[in-house]
């Protein structure tokens, strides 16, 4: 009976863990949404960049322009967001956001990179 009993626990255990795993995970992927959303300015054109990708409408507008963007994948363990957006050619280029964090892990930058332009973002004054 007490063998019975352990091979149970043995065969739960994994799958206990890997459910946990996946709620963490899809915690995480919300979680880095929300964290790359607001208002951040670029270090060399000192462009502002308006990202929203915690509401079910979501969007980058940079200087004067909205592009409608969906969010194609979202790896928390690299701190990457992939997005598919609408430019205003009318063409869906895929865009990367990327978390980098300081040193003591207290705040971040972003770095985009669209269709070979990359620029760091950093917290605007403006939000």
């Amino acid at each position: 009976m007490r063998r019975l009993l352990t091979v149970k626990r043995s065969a739960i255990t994994p799958v206990l863990m890997f459910m946990l795993a996946m709620v963490i995970s899809c915690a995480s992927a919300e979680k880095l949404e929300k964290q790359v959303s607001g208002t951040w300015q670029g270090t060399e054109t000192q462009e502002i960049v308006v990202i929203n990708l915690a509401d079910d409408s979501k969007s980058i507008a940079i200087g004067e322009k909205t592009y409608p963007a969906t969010i194609e994948k979202v790896d928390v363990g690299n701190y990457l967001v992939n997005l598919k957006v609408q430019t205003e050619s009318g063409v869906a280029e895929t865009w990367t956001l990327r978390q980098v964090w300081n040193n003591n892990g207290s705040d971040f930058t972003l770095v985009i990179n669209r269709t070979g332009n990359q620029e760091t973002l950093v917290h605007s004054k403006h939000s």
